[in-house]
Order: structure tokens, then C-alpha cells, then sequence
């Protein structure tokens, strides 16, 4: 209890903080054990996490979702050319390996073309990654934002070549109606941006879109009802003529909510949106 004390007391100044880093190690945010100072998890927390992650399959490319070999849509050049896909999508058709019999996209987006270029997911939905949502989210600690935060940066880095400044001018967090906020007390998809524009120096704009109506919860509607569900509930509040947008969000389930964000930015000017998110969820997740 002294220990958690000495880490949460505010008031030190930075170097003693700095001090007290070395001597005590930041606890893991799932476990409470010795943690890593970047990413606030332990060795054998984060292992689990990217052990998982590295097990998704072959993914589409433009929801980020894993394809099954079931129900996958395989698409072959002619095809792609004959879909109003984004321009950045059937770009990278040609350089794209598939592990999935050629599948690039799947059902849905060739169905339902989304207005965002591109979904990047740091870790796959599971029972670890949700407990760490799900600490942030219903338990309101704070400090799980930053793992999760971390670990969208080594995503990014990673899509972007290390180099996502070049591709992205704007973040913008999925917002919460203000119903919703004043109950929670803060938005989780804020609470991660903020470390994530901190350390790659892109602009946050954190009141840039906002949720006009309080729509009920997504969690138990299909498809179909989401995208119901969010018509017209999203508005945009600040200039975003010519931005580079990435979309943060916690999770993504059907894209449903990011795309609704990603339609409202780019009605209002926005170049491009992408999504980048801490979790995916698996197709049948």
C-alpha cells in the first residue's frame, strides 16, 4: 500500500520522479507486478498480449478484421478495380501477400465500401486486452490508458514506417455525449490519444467531433441495427479542411461508430481518415 501510495502522490517534482522510477518500478496494470516504464506492463503480461495478437490471421485491409478462411471473400484484380474502394486500398493490393487464398478484403467492405482508409489495430480483442479496457473503462483507472497507448504507438510506427507524422496532421478521439461523459467522468479514447500526440508530435484535437444524440449502446446490436443506430450522430466542431485524420478509439467491433466519425470529418473537408484503435475484435468476437 506504501508502494502504490509513493507512485500515485502527484505533487513530486520531475526529477524526483525520476529518482523514484529507478528505485520503483511502475506496476503492471493488469498484474501489480514489476512493470515496464514505457509501457506500464510487466514481461509476462505484454508477451501474453502480443503472443495473441500474433496469432490473427491474414486481416483485411481496410477494417483491420482476421479472414476466415470460411467466410472470407477472395478478390482478384478485376475485382478490386471494379470496387469503389479508397485510392490508398487498391494501392496496396499490389504489393499485398495474402495468407488467406488471396482474400484482400472481407464480405463487408466489399459490400459496404468504408469512408476511412484504413483500420490499424495494436492487439487483438481478447480476455487479457478486454480486462484492460475494461479497468479503464468501468473501474476508471486512468493508468491503463497508457499501456494502451504504447502499444497503438508501436502499431503505428510499424504501418507508417516509422514515420506517421508523415501521413497523419490530426487526431481525434471518438467522442462521448455528454450524458455519457458526465457519468464516466472522462472519455476513454481521449484519455489514450493524449499520450499518443504527446509522443508523436501530431496535433490533438480533442473537441473536434462531437456526439450529438445519445444513442443507446452498441454493445448488442448487429451490423446492421449499429449502423442504424448512428445515423447522424456525430458532428464535426472544428475546421478540418485538408486534414490527415487518425480516428482513436479503444475498440473496434464493426467499425460501425469509427466509420459514422470518419463520414462526419470527411463531410466537413477532412482528406482522409484513418482508425487507429487499441483492440479488434475477431469477425465472430
Amino acid at each position: 500500500m506504501v508502494y502504490k501510495g509513493l507512485r500515485s502522490f502527484r505533487p513530486f517534482s520531475a526529477p524526483f520522479r525520476v529518482v523514484l522510477n529507478t528505485l520503483l518500478p511502475p506496476l503492471c496494470s493488469l498484474c501489480d507486478q514489476a512493470a515496464n516504464h514505457r509501457t506500464q506492463l510487466c514481461h509476462h503480461c505484454l508477451t501474453l498480449i502480443n503472443a495473441d495478437h500474433q496469432r490473427r490471421r491474414s486481416s483485411c485491409l481496410l477494417c483491420g478484421v482476421e479472414l476466415d478462411h470460411q467466410v472470407a471473400t477472395t478478390t482478384c484484380s478485376e475485382a478490386i478495380e471494379d470496387t469503389p474502394l479508397p485510392p490508398h486500398a487498391k494501392k496496396q493490393t499490389a504489393n499485398f501477400v495474402s495468407l488467406n487464398d488471396g482474400a484482400l478484403h472481407c464480405a463487408t467492405c466489399i459490400r459496404y465500401p468504408p469512408a476511412f482508409d484504413r483500420c490499424i489495430a495494436a492487439s487483438r480483442y481478447s480476455p487479457l486486452s478486454a480486462k484492460l479496457v475494461n479497468t479503464l473503462k468501468q473501474g476508471g483507472k486512468l493508468a491503463c490508458s497508457v499501456p494502451m497507448a504504447e502499444l497503438i504507438i508501436d502499431a503505428v510506427r510499424s504501418r507508417y514506417s516509422n514515420q506517421p507524422e508523415r501521413h497523419i496532421d490530426l487526431m481525434v478521439p471518438v467522442p462521448l455525449h455528454i450524458n455519457r461523459l458526465k457519468i464516466r467522468g472522462f472519455n476513454q479514447a481521449a484519455e489514450i490519444a493524449k499520450p499518443v500526440a504527446r509522443q508523436l508530435g501530431i496535433p490533438l484535437a480533442l473537441t473536434a467531433c462531437a456526439r450529438q444524440t445519445d444513442t443507446p449502446s452498441q454493445q448488442r446490436l448487429n451490423f446492421s441495427a449499429r449502423k442504424l443506430n448512428l445515423q447522424q450522430a456525430f458532428g464535426t466542431t472544428t475546421r478540418v479542411n485538408g486534414r490527415r485524420i487518425a480516428i482513436i478509439d479503444d475498440v473496434v467491433t464493426t467499425c460501425a461508430t469509427s466509420n459514422a466519425v470518419a463520414k462526419s470529418l470527411l463531410d466537413a473537408g477532412a482528406v482522409s481518415c484513418d482508425i487507429w484503435c487499441f483492440a479488434r475484435t475477431p469477425l465472430n468476437g
